[in-house]
């Protein structure tokens, strides 16, 4: 009687389970649209504000298991002391260490009142569990932004 395999997620433990012949049937969309995608994703996040000249992240410093994307202002990423890169409106940073937990690599400075979004690890795990299909596109889209980073250092 047709059906496929596939996981289903409880408890943060991965088990098998045996899909209808009308789960199989559903198309998955692996495009990531940062418009719609990132509605659902931010939906869920925190609103944070800083002033000028304030420390977002501290280099050598644990970090949470969270990214962030800039709503409004510009941020410096910083380096020795010195500018290494500007961030403006819908840059995403912090990406590596919400992937792989570790220290903070460069300071992040507001140059300008700045308004970021923060998304928590935490959060993601639930939304994800509710919705896989979404966990495949971000991750991947999360693997393209990656590859182009390693790319400008090559």
């Amino acid at each position: 009687v047709g059906g496929g395999v596939g996981l289903s997620f409880t408890q943060r433990e991965y088990t098998w389970m045996t899909l209808t012949e009308e789960q199989t049937e559903i198309s998955l969309n692996w495009s990531f649209s940062f418009k719609t995608d990132t509605k659902e994703i931010f939906d869920g996040c925190r609103n944070l504000k800083f002033t000028q000249n304030s420390t977002i992240l501290k280099s050598g410093n644990d970090c949470s298991r969270s990214f962030y994307c800039i709503e409004s202002g510009l941020c410096n990423l910083m380096e020795g002391g010195e500018v290494f890169k500007v961030l403006k409106k819908k840059s995403l940073f912090g990406i590596e260490t919400f992937l792989c937990p570790s220290t903070v690599f460069h300071d992040v400075i507001a140059s300008e009142n700045t308004r970021l979004l923060q998304v928590e690890g935490y959060y993601l795990d639930v939304l994800f569990a509710y919705n896989p299909s979404l966990a495949s596109r971000f991750y991947l889209y999360l693997a393209s932004l990656l590859f182009h980073k390693i790319n400008d250092f090559v």
